[in-house]
Order: structure tokens, then C-alpha cells, then sequence
């Protein structure tokens, strides 16, 4: 992870026809679909930039994550936000076009303060602490497992955003809805205490009646705290097993809510290490007191066992989702503890264990994933290895911006791009129909040869870059053409010839 990153291009002839759909569709039930080919992989970006959207497409980037704020599209209850749905709507017309598929994050650990007063809706630790996070956008969660009023409004949220914008844009759908979006309680670590379970409020302690949403239990050891000994460990046992299953009840919750409004990909997001087999008995050994494994990682107090949820997962079309596909450690481990050849499920990586689980269950589940974020090229390898090796459907890369940015220790776009050309990453027009043009050298430096068949005299071409910008034009003059592009920068380009045909050509310039 803390590599730096090493500039490199491929020395063989990279050359990718790709036919472009640039309008939208209506498939079979009559709904408008967002316009996106049918790839065999699925890769794309997280906080994608609509205005690049044609770009990635073209290379191969055919999705896209877009990110509806709670806050800002209902700043008060029931008050919707006319000018954010109107900027939220022109995105999704801007990824459509482009024939990106679009999945669509809630925002729900961005709340508005509105909801914010709501009586009990914080999670509090076995200290008396309330998970209160103001200064850290994406982590200042509500109680959505013990406290079914924020249920109701984050419902209630969901239907106001499918009364204005139409479910069917969208290929899949993320939930977990904890911070940074995933499914868990809050951290280990907190307002200087450490070891914290969240699971003491005043309503799973049966401090206040009324509140308790129906399949929920009570804490069965309300006076109890993490690391107090009792006879065969009971006390442990009952309130590891009652705060697991309450998370999984919350995970239930919301794929209920989204089936209400929408019966396409949903995205269950499964965090960091997870709970392995054994580690609960650890963990119950040592009366939850912080010292096991899972507790040390910090995976048990976030209730990380993705087993159980993936067994609790009712459909098919329910997405076993993984957010750390190059990990090769818990936090804040630092030295690789990764042995895929292992037959313990211990020592496999996340998305590893993962695809394990997903064996287990009696419905073909599907796989997805992406990485921890900020990472560099390394990582990058590493994610398409594994993508390759645990089937899975593709890769969404965290960030975007990322990938432009000049920092060395971070992957790149090109990189990106390069990995994604070895895929079949979306359907090709009918050969017959594409112009006979090669592009060489590839990579190419001063000078960029099209070479065609001799019918290509007065063709028109146009080179743009990745995020859509027109660099260079003009017309292919004889059967053998140079373009000069010295002075372009380094990175990838998109050729397009006679845009009626959309004919496109990949090219690197180095």
C-alpha cells in the first residue's frame, strides 16, 4: 500500500475498437433504462464526474456511482430540495447519454439535522456515550438498528427521491447505510474509550417502550458490560449473538425498502476483514473484553460477520458487495497475512471469505466489489487478480479523482484503463461495419500513422481526450496519415472517425 507508484505503458500494440450507444433505450417492460450496453464486466469509479462520463465509457470506465445526499434533498422533513433534484436529474441525463450504468448510493450517512432530533436515534456505547460525529462528513450515522422512527424517515427519504427521480435509471442500488455507507455500528474507539459495543441505548435496554422495530430483541444483558466474567461465559454469549442478528435485522430492513420502489441490483456493502469462523468463540472466551483477534481489528465491535448477513440475503438479485477488494491486512495491521492456499478461512482475503460464504447459499448470489480507496497501482493489480480469480462481476475504483490526480503514489487513469483493455467490457459493432484504419506506434510519442485501405482518403477524425475535451482534428488525406501530437499530454486518447459511423480508436501518448 505505500509503494509509490511506477510509470509504465504496455509495449505491444494496444488496439480497441469499441461501437458507442450514445442514446438511451426501452427495454422489454417499457421502462426507459439508462442507456448502458450489456458488458461481461462492470467496471467503473466511485464519486464519478458525469462531465467524463462519455470519455470512460469509450475506455471502457461503463459505470458509474452517483450519490444522493440526504441533507441536501430534504434539508427539512418533507421539504425536498427543487434546485438539488434538478442538478441530481441532469447527472443522470449526462451518465445515460454517455451509456454509463449508474448506481445509486442514499446518502443516509449524510442526515439532516432535521432528523438529528429525533428522541434516541444515537447509538451509545457501553460507557453512556452517544456516537455523535460532527466534523467528519460520511460518519455522523443515525441509530437505524434499535430505533424504528429513523427507519420510518429514512423510508420515508427513499419513497420522496423515487417520487421524483425513476427507480429504473439506475443498475444497482448501494445499501448498509452506517458511515461511509456500509453495513456496521460505529468504531471501536471512541471519545477516548476504547473496546465499544453499541448496543446500550436507552431503547435496546428497555429504558423506553415504543421504539423497538419488530424483529429486534431487546439487550438480554442490559446491565451487563463487555469483559465481566460470568458462569460459561453466558452473559458474553447472549449479547454477541443479540447484537449480530439486530444488525442483520437492519440490513433486512432496507432491502425491503428498496424492493418497495425497485427490483433490480441491490448492493449489500460488507466492510473491512470480517468476523471469521472461530472468532466469535475467541471472542466469547475472553468475555468480549478487546483482546481476540476480531476484537484487536476492530471487526467484532463493528459487527462485521458477513456470513450471517450473506445467509440472511432473501434474493438473487441481492449483490454480495465487498469495499476492500486489495486488502491484504485488518486495520491497523500493516504486514500481509493473506495465504489464499490456505485451507483456513482465516487466513484468505475479504473478498476470498467472502465468495466462501457466498458458496454456502441456496441462491446463485452474485459478486461485486471495490477497493479501500486511495491506492495506488499495486493495489490496482492486485483487485483485477482477484476480480479474476472470485468471479466476480467487476471492479468499481475508489476514487475517481484518483485517478487524475498528479501524485505518483496513486494509480492513474491510464492505469486503470490499461487493465480494464483486457476485458470485454461492452458489446462491439458488427466488424464488417468498422473502418480498416490501424493505429501505430502504440504507445506513441511525436507522431501518431493511420493507415488504411485506400477508401479512407477525406475521412474525418477527431482526437479527444479521456474526460471528453477536443484535442486535435482534421482529415485523413491519403491511404497512410500522420498526426502530429507532440504536444499533447501524456495519458489516453480517444480517435474518432466519421462521427456518423462512431467509429472510436483507442491510443496511448507517452
Amino acid at each position: 500500500m505505500g509503494h509509490l507508484r511506477l510509470y509504465h505503458f504496455y509495449h505491444t500494440v494496444l488496439l480497441i475498437t469499441l461501437f458507442l450507444i450514445w442514446t438511451p433505450f426501452v427495454n422489454g417492460n417499457g421502462n426507459q433504462s439508462n442507456g448502458a450496453s450489456n458488458p461481461q464486466y462492470y467496471f467503473g469509479t466511485l464519486m464519478s464526474n458525469p462531465d467524463r462520463a462519455a470519455g470512460h465509457v469509450a475506455s471502457g470506465i461503463n459505470t458509474a456511482s452517483l450519490t444522493i445526499r440526504w441533507d441536501s434533498f430534504e434539508p427539512q422533513e418533507g421539504v425536498i430540495s427543487e434546485s438539488y433534484v434538478q442538478q441530481i436529474q441532469q447527472y443522470i441525463t449526462k451518465f445515460k447519454n454517455a451509456g454509463s450504468n449508474i448506481v445509486l448510493d442514499f446518502g443516509m450517512h449524510y442526515p439532516p439535522q432535521w432528523v438529528t432530533q429525533v428522541p434516541y436515534c444515537r447509538y451509545v456505547n457501553q460507557f453512556g456515550d452517544a456516537y455523535i460525529v460532527t466534523n467528519e462528513p460520511g460518519r455522523n450515522v443515525l441509530n437505524g438498528v434499535f430505533n424504528q422512527v429513523v427507519r420510518d424517515k429514512m423510508a420515508a427519504y427513499v419513497g420522496r427521491v423515487f417520487s421524483r427521480i425513476n427507480p429504473q435509471d439506475f443498475f444497482a442500488i448501494r445499501i448498509g447505510w452506517g458511515h461511509y455507507a456500509e453495513l456496521h455500528y460505529p468504531d471501536k474507539n471512541f471519545a477516548g474509550k476504547k473496546n465499544c459495543y453499541w448496543g446500550y441505548d436507552s431503547i435496546a435496554t428497555n429504558k423506553v417502550s415504543g421504539y423497538l422495530p419488530a424483529g429486534v430483541q431487546l439487550n438480554p444483558v442490559p446491565n451487563w458490560i463487555p469483559g465481566v466474567a460470568s458462569p460459561n461465559n453466558e452473559n458474553a454469549r447472549a449479547f454477541i449473538e443479540w447484537y449480530l442478528n439486530s444488525l442483520t435485522n437492519f440490513q433486512t430492513f432496507q432491502i425491503s425498502t428498496i424492493r418497495q420502489f425497485y427490483n433490480g441490483y441491490i448492493n449489500a456493502l460488507y466492510a473491512d476483514w470480517g468476523v471469521r469462523p472461530g472468532h466469535i468463540e475467541e471472542a466469547i472466551a475472553v468475555n468480549l473484553n478487546g483482546t481476540s483477534f476480531s476484537e484487536q481489528y476492530f471487526q467484532l465491535q463493528k459487527g462485521h460477520d458477513h456470513a450471517r448477513f450473506i445467509a440472511a440475503i432473501p434474493d438473487s438479485n441481492v449483490v454480495v458487495f465487498n469495499t476492500c477488494l486489495n486488502s491484504n491486512y485488518p486495520f491497523p495491521m500493516t504486514a500481509s497475512i493473506v495465504n489464499e492456499n490456505s485451507s483456513n478461512p482465516k487466513d484468505w482475503s475479504p473478498i476470498h471469505y467472502l465468495s466462501w460464504c457466498v458458496a454456502q447459499h441456496q441462491l446463485p448470489l452474485k459478486l461485486w466489489a471495490e477497493n479501500d480507496g486511495n491506492d495506488n497501482y499495486e493495489a490496482m493489480q492486485r483487485s483485477f487478480e482477484r476480480m479474476n480469480s472470485y468471479n466476480l462481476m467487476g471492479i468499481m475504483w475508489a476514487f475517481e479523482y484518483n485517478l487524475y490526480s498528479d501524485d505518483p503514489i496513486y494509480a492513474h487513469l491510464d492505469e486503470y484503463v490499461n487493465l480494464i483493455a483486457g476485458y470485454n467490457t461492452t458489446d462491439v459493432q458488427d466488424p464488417g461495419l468498422l473502418t480498416n484504419i490501424v493505429l501505430y506506434p502504440i504507445p506513441a510519442d511525436k507522431l501518431l500513422t493511420l493507415k488504411g485501405n485506400g477508401e479512407d482518403a477525406g475521412m474525418k477524425y477527431r482526437i479527444f481526450s479521456v474526460e471528453g475535451k477536443l484535442m486535435l482534428q482534421g482529415e485523413l488525406m491519403t491511404e497512410t496519415s500522420t498526426i502530429m501530437i507532440e504536444k499533447l499530454p501524456k495519458g489516453i486518447y480517444l480517435l474518432k472517425l466519421n462521427d456518423d459511423k462512431l467509429q472510436v480508436h483507442r491510443f496511448t501518448k507517452y
